[in-house]
């Protein structure tokens, strides 16, 4: 399985009905639709993509951008909001076959540490950077890294 880790763009506070959630900045939004068009040169369209984010207000609305750009349904996953990969790979394994893309769409500190899980390497995840894995089985946890991108790369593929 192809697994891509992407890191929510840049989000900022808001406050909405007494209550503070992080959103993205108008900024953060076309960052993210600029890396977006970039991954769709990177995942082909024949393939069957889903993208997964976390319930966080940035993480949805990266990936509702994701999805637009991709052209696919975002789905939200509360694994997301964890560093559980143990269950999150066996929900990715039970919901898609062998031949899909995954984007997962959360934020650090679990992008870092499901990546040192998987491969032993923490990777240095920013606003709206992705890296790709190649991922036989849920359990063990384990995969090859495959690429890393910053955003602004991304932009330049797109």
């Amino acid at each position: 399985m192809y697994i891509i880790f992407f890191h929510t763009g840049e989000a900022e506070e808001k406050t909405a009905k007494g209550e503070t959630v992080l959103a993205l900045t108008k900024a953060g939004e076309k960052t993210v639709v600029e890396a977006a068009q970039g991954l769709d040169h990177i995942i082909p369209r024949k393939l069957r993509t889903q993208v997964w984010s976390s319930m966080s207000a940035a993480a949805s609305r990266t990936a509702e951008l994701l999805a637009e750009e991709l052209g696919v349904k975002r789905r939200f996953l509360k694994t997301l909001d964890t560093d559980d990969l143990a269950t999150l790979l066996t929900t990715a394994f039970e919901h898609s076959k062998d031949d899909d893309r995954l984007v997962f769409v959360s934020s650090q500190p679990h992008l870092g540490e499901w990546s040192r899980k998987l491969t032993g390497l923490k990777l240095p995840f920013g606003e709206a950077s992705a890296a790709g894995f190649s991922v036989q089985q849920p359990l063990p946890a384990k995969g090859e890294l495959l690429w890393f991108i910053r955003p602004k790369y991304l932009k330049r593929i797109g």
